[in-house]
């Protein structure tokens, strides 16, 4: 299977390409160009990876000649100083033009994880 990958460079999306690796799948990955890829160095040769900030949302699912599944994991819960709206923009514009593209590419299953903040300075 072919899997597209978000937020591969954290705790949960570290696990599921290792996962996914050792079972057989062809995985891909967005990331940011400044993400930290320590957690998946290991295996970045054995896949495609594509940072988002320097190309079109497409880039991923034109040079993969579409995808099985797309598992978004990448979150922002404000820990490192974000912005409402760069928390809005990462949880919510995202995934959703994500969503939308994977929809244009005729991709069958989109898995969407979420976050929960109990935060009185996030809304």
């Amino acid at each position: 299977m072919k899997i597209l990958l978000t937020g591969a460079t954290g705790f949960l999306g570290s696990h599921l390409v290792h996962a996914f690796l050792e079972e057989g799948h062809q995985v891909a990955i967005i990331k940011r160009s400044t993400s930290n890829t320590e957690r998946i160095y290991s295996v970045l040769g054995d896949m495609e990876t594509f940072d988002i900030d320097r190309l079109a949302m497409e880039a991923p699912f034109l040079k993969l000649g579409g995808v099985d599944a797309v598992i978004h994991t990448a979150t922002c819960y404000g820990k490192d100083g974000e912005t409402n709206s760069e928390i809005y923009e990462t949880n919510t514009l995202f995934p959703l033009k994500l969503l939308e593209t994977a929809i244009s590419f005729n991709t069958k299953t989109f898995f969407n994880t979420d976050t929960f903040f109990n935060k009185d300075h996030i809304l």
